[in-house]
């Protein structure tokens, strides 16, 4: 059997087409209602603290879940490069665009100097690992450190697409590799919102990367 077939196949039997059913179509549909309904449950429940609702914080009282300021962050998009390897033939043939890739930011124990804590989310929508940036290892980091805390979505997942449509062709961009540079891209970039007269790239900012 063809590997395109092959790949094709193994796409209809797996568990995620039961959440990307038009995965070989454009891709409005692929971050279709399904996922969309699930974002949105999980965003309701962190604004109102029932996810990871008791978190034991450090002098032993109870955190009924979000960040000091009481809402759950915005999703934001920063354009990084499509492919980050022109000398690479494997990636042949080379698309010279950028695409916008998914993240949100809290900056509620940020101190000047404290370093970025970034959370590499996986395959994944992202949505759903924001409680890690709220509760979870993000806000413990970055308590201790005075630390700005970083979700950042992994290409190919949630709404972080650089491709028209997931083709067996446009998955040639789907590589540790890849990612990897996007996060590095984006580490010597970025300007956050809402602190754009500060340099917190990594040329002036300590990066410390968790998750994969």
């Amino acid at each position: 059997m063809p590997v395109k077939n092959v790949l094709l196949a193994a796409l209809a039997a797996s568990p995620a087409a039961a959440i990307y059913p038009n995965a070989l179509h454009p891709l409005p549909h692929v971050h279709n209602h399904k996922e969309r309904e699930l974002e949105q449950s999980i965003l309701s429940q962190l604004s109102a603290g029932s996810l990871y609702s008791v978190v034991s914080s450090a002098d032993g009282s109870n955190d009924d879940g979000g960040n000091k300021k009481g809402n759950p962050p915005k999703a934001y998009n920063f354009s990084v490069p499509i492919d980050h390897f022109h000398n690479e033939s494997r990636y042949e043939p080379h698309e010279d665009g950028h695409f916008d890739l998914r993240y949100w930011v809290d900056d509620t124990y940020y101190r000047p100097g404290g370093p970025v804590i970034m959370i590499g989310s996986g395959e994944f929508t992202s949505a759903a690992r924001v409680p890690y940036m709220t509760r979870g290892i993000g806000k413990i980091l970055a308590e201790a450190t005075g630390g700005l805390s970083v979700v950042m979505e992994h290409r190919y997942y949630g709404t972080s697409y650089p491709v028209p449509d997931l083709s067996p062709d446009n998955m040639r961009f789907l590589t540790t590799e890849q990612a990897l540079a996007d996060t590095a891209y984006f580490a010597r970039n970025v300007v956050y919102p809402g602190r754009e007269g500060e340099n917190l790239t990594s040329a002036d900012t300590p990066y410390i990367f968790y998750g994969g």
